[in-house]
């Protein structure tokens, strides 16, 4: 590997590095307390029904980037219980609702 290439990777990860620390920023406590509010009381609304969540980020154990279509279960004040359908079979996971941005019903 000559000298060049080495520069042009460490430069990329450099720059990947720092995109991923720049979106880990913390956000404001405050807003994030009251998304998380207007969250929950919303959460009634959407049990039994198709809904499509959106995630702060990327779930790994969901194998989704950043949303998913789902059936909302049944869900308490830290936890959601959601069931995914995929192309194989229906999925059930507990997430976290802090991990949720946003729901919302879908036909």
């Amino acid at each position: 590997m000559n000298l060049m290439t080495l520069a042009i990777y460490m430069t990329l990860i450099f720059t990947l590095y720092n995109t991923y620390l720049l979106s880990k920023e913390k956000k404001d406590p405050a807003s994030e307390k009251k998304r998380q509010k207007m969250l929950k009381e919303k959460l009634p609304d959407f049990i039994n029904k198709s809904v499509e969540i959106s995630f702060n980020e990327p779930l790994a154990c969901l194998d989704l980037p950043f949303q998913c279509k789902a059936k909302i279960i049944d869900y308490d004040d830290e936890w959601l219980f959601i069931s995914v359908l995929t192309n194989k079979k229906e999925i059930q996971k507990i997430i976290r609702i802090s991990l949720v941005e946003n729901i919302k019903e879908i036909g």
